[in-house]
């Protein structure tokens, strides 16, 4: 059985396609370390509002505790975990534009522009894309060498 070769795509698209890559793997890595600090301060947060409903609620205790629920639901819409990622110079794909997608497409926008104006140097982004163009080959070889051991 023969496998079909998809055709090769250009360099520039392909070093295109893998900081977009790079860009989306960090984007959700932000996200999962935001979640993460919710995941460890809501339980404290709850608890607290719990204790300040019972000891200082009066007719409404569970107004402290229902405010932080609130809190957190609205931290996660900001956060958007699973929301599909808008790209720089692309059509958003973002159904809504959470805070979160807003503070790191603007951080990405000034490192874009900054690498514009030559504060990321131009040689340093060709030599990570020369590494891994190596690191692809080489992965490449080990799959076609391992595929004739069958």
């Amino acid at each position: 059985m023969s496998e079909s070769v998809e055709p090769a795509a250009p360099p520039e698209e392909l070093h295109e396609r893998r900081w977009t890559l790079i860009r989306d793997v960090l984007v959700f890595q932000v996200k999962m370390l935001l979640e993460a600090l919710r995941d460890v301060l809501l339980p404290a947060a709850t608890l607290i509002a719990g204790v300040l409903g019972v000891v200082l609620g009066a007719e409404r205790p569970e107004r402290y505790f229902h405010d932080v629920l609130r809190l957190g639901a609205r931290f996660d819409v900001w956060l958007n975990l699973f929301g599909p990622i808008g790209h720089a110079g692309r059509t958003a794909v973002l159904t809504t534009d959470a805070g979160v997608d807003r503070t790191l497409r603007y951080l990405e926008n000034l490192l874009v522009e900054q690498h514009q104006k030559g504060q990321v140097t131009r040689q340093a982004k060709q030599a990570i894309d020369r590494w891994l163009d190596q690191v692809e080959g080489a992965v490449r070889s080990t799959r076609k060498d391992g595929d004739g051991d069958s």
